[in-house]
Formats: C-alpha cells, sequence, structure tokens
C-alpha cells in the first residue's frame, strides 16, 4: 500500500485496491519483500482479496521471491461463498469469481 501510495491504514482504500502497479511500483514492492526476508522475516503475507487489480504475474512474483528465501506465503482469502457469484463462467470452467486474482489456473 506504501508503495502505491495508498491512504488505508490497515486495508487499500485508494488507487491500491483498484489499479495494477506500475512496473516500477512492482520493482520496488520486490526490493521490500527481498529486503524483509534478508533481515530474517519468516513469511511473506499478502490479502489479494483486497487488491482485485493485481495481475497474476504480480501474484505469483511474491511466490517467487518468497521461494528464493525458501519462505512460506501466508495469502489471505474469504470463504468463497463470499467471492463466487454461484454461476458458471462461459467457458464451462466452474464457478465466476469476484477476484480475477483468485483464478491462477
Amino acid at each position: 500500500m506504501k508503495v502505491l501510495h495508498d491512504p488505508g491504514n490497515v486495508l487499500p482504500v485508494g488507487d491500491a485496491a483498484h489499479r495494477e502497479a506500475t512496473p516500477a511500483e512492482v520493482a520496488e514492492i520486490d526490493r521490500r519483500i527481498e529486503t524483509g526476508l534478508r533481515r530474517g522475516a519468516l513469511a511473506v503475507g499478502m490479502g489479494i482479496v483486497y487488491t482485485p487489480a493485481a495481475t497474476r504475474w504480480e501474484i505469483l512474483e511474491v511466490f517467487r521471491l518468497a521461494a528464493k528465501d525458501q519462505a512460506s506465503v501466508h495469502v489471505h482469502l474469504l470463504p468463497c461463498t463470499l467471492l463466487c457469484t454461484g454461476n458458471d463462467s462461459p467457458e464451462g470452467e466452474g464457478p465466476v469469481y469476484s477476484s480475477p486474482a483468485l483464478r491462477l489456473t
């Protein structure tokens, strides 16, 4: 949130919640994660349901960074009942999710 200059205290309430990070912002997020892991962080946490504009690549990049240090990633997800529309996708691939980040397949 800090990198995207979001005014929220705990959850994003501005741009960070509704737009993709720029390449420069992704690089800064990566740098901060790597710094934290180098300083001894045991894991990386992220709440992808709160940033629905985050791309699959951005999310996978966090997993890649954590894996380099053998750190786990703790992802905060809401129950599917809150995220699923209950409708099947037009392609017949199952439920349609309100957050595109959750469909990593």
